[in-house]
């Protein structure tokens, strides 16, 4: 028997075998033996899976490294405990920090350097800018605040009672523009597998023909996008659009004491669906895994949905599984050196991580 016979009898000996396989499994109303539970495939895991702590527990046995959690000069008291539920400030900075800058604020010229130079800027930025006639709610993909924010929370250490409202009502045309993208994502069929993945999910755009969302929003708003969606559909494009869904977190967390209670209602909803029932790129791998400069930023859902902490529409799962995955991040994204993997371009997404530490309180035996 020469080699190529060899090779077609074993060819057609497995296309038997899986034809049987195939058509047993077809006919039989369950899995085969042993399957049962057997995860199938598919672009990512479901929300749920993740988000309930079913990868870690499916997860072998972590690789150990040596890591420690000594870190001479760092004071984690100076993290502020959250406050009660529904009241902010919460994400990072608290209500006892308000109160704290104000004191330091009044120092006037006395007070130290880089607040003032921090006061300045948003002082400037609350006399100078405004929201552009585009809607252009930018923000780093990277995660951070913006000039919205910056404005509530200048107003809250003035005590600026008119620019206060000035920051909700931007807050709330900020939250109106992401909705009418949101809901048309939430229903588009091609959204399906990436529906439960943020960093996915978040840096997909709509185009209607040859207008993208944005555009669209700006012929008209809300009315001119359904119009172009009735007669062109809508089409999935990706383009890095997620820092201006980043931004709306902090901009809630400051605008919130100016806001009325059907302005909160509206904000809050809008970043329910940003992030409920949603997980980061670090929540679905194992930790050895998590070293990448874009996971970093996918972390960010972390602290957007800490902006309406305990409040209606908030999902506690991404909080425990975040405290999971950041941990890993600093367990082999970091050498003993404190280099990250990528060297120059890693980052250590350090607002998630602030605010989680913030969250477990410095006697926490392993606080990030």
């Amino acid at each position: 028997m020469n080699k190529i016979t060899q090779i077609l009898q074993a060819t057609f000996a497995l296309f038997v075998f899986t034809f049987s396989t195939t058509a047993l499994a077809a006919d039989s109303p369950v899995s085969p033996k042993g399957e049962e539970d057997f995860y199938k495939g598919a672009y990512a895991a479901d929300g749920d899976y993740i988000l309930n702590g079913g990868l870690i527990k499916d997860l072998p046995k972590p690789i150990e490294v040596p890591v420690h959690y000594e870190a001479p000069g760092f004071d984690g008291k100076r993290l502020s405990p959250p406050p009660a539920v529904g009241i902010p400030p919460r994400i990072l900075i608290g209500p006892d920090d308000i109160e704290r800058f104000k004191k330091v604020y009044a120092l006037g010229k006395d007070a130290p350097r880089i607040f003032r130079l921090h006061m300045e800027q948003m002082r400037r930025d609350a006399e100078s800018w405004d929201i552009p006639r585009n809607f252009d709610f930018r923000g780093s993909p990277w995660g951070g605040d913006s000039r919205i924010s910056g404005w509530g929370l200048y107003a809250l250490i003035t005590e600026n009672k008119e620019l206060g409202r000035k920051t909700a009502e931007a807050t709330v045309k900020h939250a109106l523009y992401l909705e009418g993208r949101l809901d048309i994502l939430d229903k588009h069929p091609e959204v399906d597998a990436i529906r439960d993945v943020s960093y996915d999910y978040l840096r997909t755009d709509i185009k209607f023909g040859q207008i993208d969302y944005h555009s669209a929003y700006y012929q008209g708003g809300l009315k001119r996008v359904k119009e172009l969606m009735k007669k062109h559909g809508a089409t999935i494009v990706k383009i890095d659009i997620n820092g201006s869904y980043l931004t709306l977190g902090f901009e809630y967390d400051y605008a919130h004491p100016f806001m009325t209670d059907e302005e909160r209602n509206l904000v809050r909803r809008v970043i329910s669906k940003m992030t409920f029932g949603k997980y980061s790129t670090g929540m679905q791998i194992p930790g050895q895994m998590y070293i990448n400069n874009h996971m970093s930023g996918a972390a960010n859902l972390t602290y957007v949905a800490l902006a309406i902490e305990g409040e209606e529409g908030y999902d506690p799962r991404i909080l425990k599984m975040a405290e999971w995955a950041l941990k890993n991040k600093l367990t082999y994204d970091l050498s003993s050196d404190g280099i990250t993997y990528e060297n120059n371009k890693g980052f250590i997404p350090m607002l998630p991580i602030l605010a989680v530490a913030k969250r477990q309180g410095p006697d926490h035996p392993e606080n990030l």
